[in-house]
């Protein structure tokens, strides 16, 4: 069980800082516009996500679709619309200055989770990560082991979030508005490779 959390932890958490998805680039921003808390429950709706995918790895059903072609295609194709689209939104819109709100947490956390849910990509990198273990014999997968493996993949995908939006808003306190801008259209592009990815893994398939 350890194993299991501290694996999916680690994993989730690097994932969640290196690769520069959509909830990552609002979290980005979050934290830019002086709003990092805000960035956290983002991260914590796609956090709850991801841990129900890295679950679904665990007992096979993420296997089941990535053994189809078709699916996979499929999950490719909409990845790749997904990522353009937040490239395109994040690229147009500059950090707006922090304005008093009232508290909107539990849309936040929607976005979060439902944006993570409805990128189909994570489902297809939990699946690979599982059979690589369960090959090496470091797992068994089944239902016994799913809650732990959830558990490790939201924790690290929380954790990684939080940094995000915490170190986004240290940052922009000392870079400015105009440095922020640069550092989204830089994960702008950065969706835009992805989803060029993307298409090129769909018409490969």
């Amino acid at each position: 069980m350890i194993f299991l959390v501290a694996v999916a932890a680690a994993v989730a958490f690097a994932g969640s800082v290196v690769a520069a998805g959509p909830v990552g680039a609002m979290v980005l921003r979050a934290g830019f516009e002086g709003a990092p808390h805000r960035g956290v429950v983002l991260g914590g709706g796609a956090a709850l996500a991801q841990g129900g995918y890295a679950a679904l790895a665990l007992v096979g059903a993420a296997n089941l679709v990535a053994e189809n072609a078709a699916w996979v295609r499929g999950i490719h194709l909409v990845s790749g619309c997904f990522f353009l689209g937040f490239a395109v939104f994040v690229w147009q819109r500059a950090p707006s200055p922090p304005v008093a709100a009232p508290s909107r947490r539990g849309r936040d956390f929607g976005w979060g989770f439902f944006t993570t849910l409805f990128n189909p990509a994570p489902l297809l990198s939990w699946a690979t990560l599982t059979t690589i273990l369960a090959a090496e014999g470091r797992i068994v997968p089944g239902a016994s082991a799913a809650t732990g493996f959830a558990i490790g993949a939201g924790v690290g995908a929380f954790a990684a979030f939080a940094v995000v939006a915490f170190g986004a808003a240290r940052l922009h306190e000392r870079g400015g508005a105009a440095w922020s801008q640069r550092v989204l259209r830089g994960a702008a592009v950065l969706l835009v490779l992805l989803s060029v990815d993307s298409f090129v893994e769909a018409a490969a398939g």
